[in-house]
């Protein structure tokens, strides 16, 4: 009786129809579709909202004025950088 290995097997996949095919690739695509448009900007987003803040930490000899605008400079900066136009 010759010994059959576990890794001479052959592994065997369900056989899918059509309908779960197409239902699977409409999941990744709208899967991706979420990650780029909604999760990806939402967290450089809040990565340059952190860099803002850390700006306006490190510049405390600045009036008030101009701490508003450098923040938003190096916000938007930041997002731009990233590749997201506000």
């Amino acid at each position: 009786m010759p010994s059959e290995s576990i890794w001479n097997k052959k592994i065997s996949l369900p056989k899918m129809n059509r309908i779960t095919k197409l239902a699977i690739l409409v999941l990744l695509i709208l899967g991706s579709w979420f990650y780029w448009f909604q999760y990806r900007p939402s967290k450089i987003r809040a990565e340059c909202v952190e860099k803002a803040k850390e700006f306006i930490r490190d510049s405390k000899d600045l009036s008030f004025s101009e701490g508003i605008a450098g923040y938003e400079l190096v916000y938007k900066s930041c997002l731009r950088s990233k590749g997201i136009s506000e």
